[in-house]
This record gives structure tokens, sequence and C-alpha cells, in this order.
């Protein structure tokens, strides 16, 4: 496991664009993760927090990781609670969204059991270090022209998720240990945050196709065609090693660039 380090980054959101790469197909989905985080964060660092207690002696180490990752995702949200405010001068839908996805995480707290919630948060986060992967190795040129705010931001992000990659996962298995419903877990939490994305995704790109004329339109979805692809093609061969019973996050490579991205920031 990698050491995980509380950073507190201090970037000033003031005017920054909402179109913060030329792809737009592209940026519409790191968009909807943005909308989705003040209400995914929270919801994990409550589960995590449920589980501290129930660890077993054994598994009394894991305790210093969920601070940290609490302290890490607390990070996450506030600084994304800030980009979004921007976000929604331009796309004022954000907002339900993002209350949308708070009403989901307040119903599994409410009505399903600890078992079910830490499931899901083992297999957001495995998702989420995918997410990283591409970012690092695999979206040079669709982030070449990117505002340095925005695509900073999702570099520190993306590379704290990499660095706790392993912390949902080994609690999970430390309280429950069951392979079989984690795998099922993987499959409904990838649903789940693919109808989010789809319908936030849908809606921005509605918005600013609404300009276009049918030429443009027609490159426009063209480029989304090509990228979600592209996109896929990386995603979901990692999605079925999630699946398989000996999967540990802990043994993924850092991705090249990581580092630089976190050494931009100093312990917090």
């Amino acid at each position: 496991m990698t050491e995980l380090v509380h950073r507190q980054p201090e970037i000033d959101f003031t005017g920054v664009p909402a179109r913060w790469t030329r792809n737009i197909e592209f940026a519409s989905l790191f968009t909807a993760g943005s909308a989705g985080a003040p209400a995914v964060e929270p919801y994990l660092n409550q589960v995590m927090a449920q589980a501290k207690p129930m660890l077993k002696d054994r598994d009394r180490h894991l305790a210093k990781e969920i601070d940290l990752f609490i302290k890490q995702e607390t990070t996450h949200y506030k600084v994304h609670n800030a980009y979004n405010a921007e976000l929604r001068k331009t796309y004022p839908f954000l907002k339900s969204a993002e209350e949308a996805k708070r009403a989901d995480y307040r119903a599994f707290l409410a009505g399903k059991s600890h078992k079910f919630n830490c499931a899901y948060a083992a297999a957001f986060e495995t998702l989420a270090l995918s997410m990283a992967l591409f970012l690092f190795e695999k979206a040079d040129d669709l982030i070449a022209d990117a505002d340095p705010r925005t695509i900073a931001m999702w570099r520190w992000h993306l590379g704290e998720e990499y660095e706790h990659r392993s912390v949902c996962h080994d609690v999970y298995c430390a309280i429950y240990g069951d392979w079989w419903f984690r795998a099922k877990m993987v499959i409904f939490t990838y649903k789940h945050l693919a109808a989010h994305n789809k319908r936030i995704m849908g809606a921005l790109l509605e918005q600013e196709r609404s300009g276009m004329s049918p030429a443009e339109i027609e490159e426009s979805m063209a480029r989304q065609r090509q990228f979600m692809k592209r996109f896929r093609n990386f995603h979901l061969p990692r999605i079925i090693r999630l699946l398989m019973p000996g999967y540990n996050p802990g043994k993924a490579k850092a991705p090249r660039g990581l580092q630089a991205a976190l050494d931009a920031y100093a312990p917090g």
C-alpha cells in the first residue's frame, strides 16, 4: 500500500472555463464526475467511519488508513464544491444532478446494509483507480490544450485516488470477505455511476450542441463516439479484472507523472 498523505491544494477557480478543453465530449465525462463528487465523497467517508469500529484486532492497522482516507476525501469534495460553483454558471443543471446523486446515497445509507455500502465504496474506489490510470497514461492528447487549473485539480485528485486505492477494498475484505457479493457490487456500482454520468453528459452536450450547425453537431457526435469507444476499450477489461476473486488494487503500478502531480502540493 502506498503511504497516504493529506494535502490541501489552494486553487483559485474564479473564472475557470466550464469548457475546459477543446474536446468537450471528453470533458463532459469529467464534468459529470465533478458534479457527483460533493455527494459521493461524504457518503464514502460515512461508510468508512462506520467500518472503523467493526475492524478486528488483527486489522487495526487499517484504522489509520481510514483516517487519512477520510481527510483526503473531505478535501476532495471541498475543492470540487468550489470548482462546481464556477461550472454551474455555464451548466446550471449540475446542481440538480448533484442533489439527485446525494439522494441516492442517503437512501443507500438509510435502507441498505453496511455490507452493501462497504462493497459499493470498495467498487467505487477501484473504478476511480481505473480513471486515474486513464488520465495519467492515455489522455495526453485530450488534455494538451486543457485549462491548467482544471487539469491540475484532476491530476491531484486522481493521484490521491491511486494513493488510497486499497483502503475501501481492504476494509471490505477484512470485515466481510465475501468475494461473490463484492463482484456483484462492482457491476451494480458501475451501472449506477454510468447512469448518472450519462444523464449529465447528455444534458451538457445537448446544451453545447444547441448553438452548433448540423455539420458541427455531426462532428461532435463523431468525437463522442470515438472517445467513448477509446474509453470503454481501456476501462472494461479492467472492470473484468475487478470481478476476479484474487483482485488486489494495491498491486496496481503507479502511472507515469503521478508523483510530480502530487508533489505540487505540500502535506496539509
